[in-house]
């Protein structure tokens, strides 16, 4: 079976303190570091947290929304074991066999898999960690960016919104992922569900594109 899927993350963890935070190399006077400490040290603090939402084992996954041909859900929990066990139901749900699964995404293969990976195995996640396979190459796993860029992403990172522009595939989505921390301190939990169907809508259209021709 086909499956379209996304998922959404935050940073989590301590933030660094005034002390910890790297001190740009261009200083060395006492003085200076000790302005930029006090003027510049916080935002530098709060722009190194939020980098972990995209950091695999120090983000949160906080939504995942899922599109085949046949249907398409999409959940959202402040509680990451809860979340994921419900993508595990989900998955039994689907199929018999996990390795029956077609994961097809967008940079899926080194963000969104491997998130869900590492987390399968971290709350027992059974069907979850045996639907996903452990070698990139796998047959199991149609990285669209992958498909698009021909294999050189890593020279050419595309978005799924460049994508989509391309192929002018319209999708109505009011935020973007760069939101969704904000969205989430916000307790605007909805909006980021939205979002996370939005983009799994987004892949889907892109994979008829790029497939069903």
């Amino acid at each position: 079976m086909n499956v379209v899927i996304d998922i959404e993350t935050i940073p989590t963890g301590e933030k660094l303190t005034v002390d910890e935070i790297k001190i740009p190399a261009t200083m060395s006077k006492q003085e200076t570091i000790d302005k930029w400490k006090i003027d510049k040290a916080p935002e530098a603090i709060e722009e190194e947290f939020r980098k972990r939402a995209l950091i695999q084992h120090k983000c949160q996954v906080i939504s995942w929304a899922i599109k085949t041909d046949n249907t398409d859900i999409s959940l959202i929990s402040d509680n990451e074991e809860i979340l994921l066990t419900k993508l595990d139901q989900f998955i039994s749900s689907l199929v018999k066999h996990p390795m029956e699964i077609i994961w097809i995404g967008v940079n899926i293969k080194s963000f969104d898999l491997t998130i869900l990976r590492q987390r399968a195995m971290k709350y027992n996640l059974h069907k979850l960690y045996q639907s996903i396979p452990l070698t990139s190459y796998s047959d199991q796993v149609i990285d669209l960016m992958h498909v698009f860029t021909g294999g050189k992403f890593k020279d050419y990172l595309v978005s799924k919104d460049d994508m989509c522009q391309f192929f002018d595939i319209k999708v109505e989505d009011k935020h973007s992922g760069k939101e969704v921390y904000d969205l989430y301190l916000k307790k605007d939990y909805e909006a980021i569900r939205l979002h996370c169907l939005a983009d799994v809508i987004k892949e889907y259209e892109l994979y008829k594109k790029m497939y069903i021709l």
